[in-house]
């Protein structure tokens, strides 16, 4: 559980109070061969929420803890992936990961303008990237502090801006970075994208990232119409991961994998890894499940900045398919 009680006051008359309340929690299971001298583990971990202790039962952690008892059993003594390129459907608790890596930081404006370059990295993407096709038409990307219960939820940013939704990417084509008000005229907007931020009263705000979300697709998409007629891997929750400084060389792991063979979800299967390149990963995007699988996830510790300081934000998405991505077997 945090609470923050945040006042702004500006000389230009603005005068704002905000309380924000964020509530998390998970559960771990983990399993252990000590003959074959290797363990497993598996994790429950609900969706992160600007909300108080009335969210608890939300959480169905009860109802999940016998499930990932029963998987991670299972995972125990899984086969290993067959390496290899390989169709991808990517659970909303894993897809997240892979947005707030490979989209949201690499559309910071301070990240591609160098400002970060010593502790954070650049960008792949830069201001001459507006207006061209960095992913396929399936992907459109969102920039939002207004979405109900999510982390990065503001009423208003520490420079005083009201909250919005912005266009990131727009059907595969870049749009827009994410700014501040000292940062919009340098890419020719009019107005800042309220992205600022402090994470305490004695930090200085800068821009920090926004929730960012994958647009779902249509109503009639469903999670069993993405994974029929294909052979690949079903990808479910957070794992290892790596990515260069530019966000545009990656590695994903995940938490639990099930092996989908002629159209149908198999048993599990172990030691899954995939690796890409940001644009051709994102190219290989051919569908999304519609509204009714859309799950936002967060992360409360993104870190930015010297001295450091830390955000919550939140990445929603539905499940997702990638086609023919490179595959391999993690130790």
């Amino acid at each position: 559980m945090r609470s923050e009680d945040k006042y702004f006051a500006s000389s230009e008359g603005s005068s704002i109070q905000q309380l924000i309340l964020q509530i998390y929690g998970n559960l771990d299971a983990s399993a252990v061969d000590r003959q074959a001298g290797i363990s497993r583990t598996r994790s429950y971990v609900p969706t992160q929420a600007s909300a108080g202790w009335e969210y608890v039962p939300e959480m169905n952690l009860e109802e999940n803890a016998q499930r990932i008892r029963e998987e991670v059993v299972e995972h125990l003594s899984a086969p290993a992936v067959t390496p290899g390129k390989k169709d991808l459907i990517l659970m909303p608790n894993h897809l997240m990961l892979t947005i707030h890596e490979s989209v949201a930081h690499p559309t910071e404006l301070d990240r591609a303008l160098g400002y970060e370059a010593n502790y954070a990295g650049t960008s792949y993407i830069t201001p001459a990237t507006i207006g061209k096709r960095i992913a396929s038409d399936h992907v459109t990307i969102i920039g939002d502090r207004t979405s109900p219960r999510a982390l990065g939820t503001v009423g208003y940013d520490d420079e005083g801006v009201k909250s919005s939704e912005f266009t990131i990417i727009d059907k595969g084509i870049f749009r827009n970075f994410q700014t501040t008000r000292e940062q919009a005229h340098l890419v020719g907007d009019k107005e800042s994208h309220g992205c600022s931020q402090a994470d305490s009263w004695a930090t200085v705000p800068f821009q920090r990232m926004p929730n960012v979300w994958l647009k779902p697709g249509a109503p009639d998409v469903s999670l069993e119409s993405l994974i029929a007629g294909i052979d690949g891997i079903l990808i479910d929750g957070r794992g290892s991961y790596s990515i260069d400084q530019q966000r545009y060389n990656f590695q994903f792991g995940g938490d639990a994998f099930w092996e989908i063979k002629g159209g149908k979800k198999g048993k599990m299967i172990s030691r899954v890894a995939y690796q890409a390149r940001t644009p051709d990963f994102w190219q290989a995007c051919d569908g999304t499940a519609g509204p009714a699988y859309w799950r936002q996830y967060g992360t409360t510790g993104d870190a930015k900045g010297e001295p450091t300081q830390i955000n919550s934000i939140s990445h929603g998405c539905s499940p997702t398919r990638f086609r023919q991505i490179n595959v391999l077997v993690t130790d």
